[in-house]
């Protein structure tokens, strides 16, 4: 509700919510407010290829269509972000400004140049092969997983972190089947939790764990256990990235 008091009278707003609760909110103050509501799972992606440089994927919504769209983010949620980015220029393309094909394209294409985003399962090396993602909750934890999985990337070596106010156990739960090796690591800040702490609870769950101490020690130790087929994933908190 709070997050529905942006929108505006007869203003269009977008949203990736998915949520039947949280959706049916968004929904009744659109129509309280004569706001045209625009889903992004309306937009339909054809997947041609998938890696972790992006996507190369077809996009159909609203009567447009764009063929061999390069998306320069991995992970399936970035499908649906570039679905709210594509929604919002169509909307804005109506009038108000001029957007070419060719502008899109090349935003979509170097998303991390032209944003500053990174760390959203980045590649941060190839040699050694270090993977770097600043999931920092259950919700962000599973979408990192999912991602994983379709990437065909597995027993990844973990040096994972964590701040005091997150539900260290239900991410270590979601995060357990990706992972072979674990380092347990605190960041350097008042607000993390204990290294010492997190071993406790992944040797509970039976997996192979080493207390790291800080994020520069976890990290040499982590690539130490890593290999061709075992990356080092580096996530938990903006802070250990």
């Amino acid at each position: 509700f709070e997050k529905a008091g942006i929108i505006k009278t007869g203003v269009p707003c977008i949203t990736g919510v998915d949520s039947p609760g949280a959706l049916q909110v968004i929904r009744k103050v659109c129509k309280s407010k004569s706001a045209p509501l625009l889903r992004t799972r309306s937009v339909r992606f054809r997947v041609r290829d998938s890696s972790l440089n992006g996507f190369i994927t077809d996009v159909f919504f609203k009567g447009t269509k764009y063929a061999d769209l390069k998306i320069s983010l991995c992970g399936a949620y970035q499908l649906w972000n570039a679905a709210a980015a594509l929604l919002t220029l169509r909307e804005l393309s109506d009038g108000t400004f001029s957007i070419p094909e060719t502008a899109v394209r090349r935003g979509l294409s170097q998303i991390q140049k032209f944003s500053g985003i990174s760390s959203r399962l980045s590649v941060f090396s190839r040699r050694p092969f270090i993977l770097t993602d600043v999931a920092h909750n259950p919700a962000a934890m599973k979408a990192l997983v999912r991602s994983l999985i379709d990437l065909g990337v597995k027993k990844a070596v973990l040096v994972f972190g964590i701040m005091k106010d997150k539900d260290h156990r239900k991410m270590i739960r979601v995060i357990i089947p990706a992972v072979s090796r674990v380092v347990g690591v605190t960041p350097s800040t008042d607000r993390a939790r204990s290294s010492l702490e997190l071993v406790k609870q992944f040797e509970d769950k039976g997996i192979n764990v080493l207390n790291g101490g800080t994020v520069a020690a976890g990290v040499r130790k982590a690539l130490r256990l890593a290999d061709r087929e075992r990356p080092v994933l580096i996530t938990g908190s903006h802070f250990v990235v």
